[in-house]
């Protein structure tokens, strides 16, 4: 599987973050983007991995409990590209998609 745009773009910044646990990113989040490439998604990176929302996930509003270590860096894929964002950002859109579901 080829690599999309947006996970070009989130391994660029958030690769030099990383400390330990770099498998998240390089294994995990690109099969992931890749495969869901079609979704809006939230990306976390701190100095001991990341972790990755899909849009179509049911994740916590309780976004601090999970990622209070890896917000050195929040991406946000909105459809078209990645931009980094805010804690406070990344759980209004949370909000929004469980909204949706």
């Amino acid at each position: 599987m080829e690599n999309t745009d947006q996970y070009k773009k989130v391994e660029k910044l958030s690769l030099p973050i990383i400390e330990s646990y770099h498998k998240d990113l390089l294994v995990y989040d690109r099969d992931n983007i890749n495969e869901f490439s079609h979704l809006q998604f939230l990306h976390f990176t701190g100095k001991t991995g990341t972790y990755l929302f899909l849009q179509d996930s049911k994740p916590s509003t309780k976004l601090s409990h999970f990622v209070n270590w890896r917000d050195d860096l929040i991406l946000y894929f909105d459809g078209e590209d990645v931009h980094q964002i805010t804690l406070e950002k990344a759980e209004e859109i949370i909000i929004q998609w469980e909204n949706l579901i």
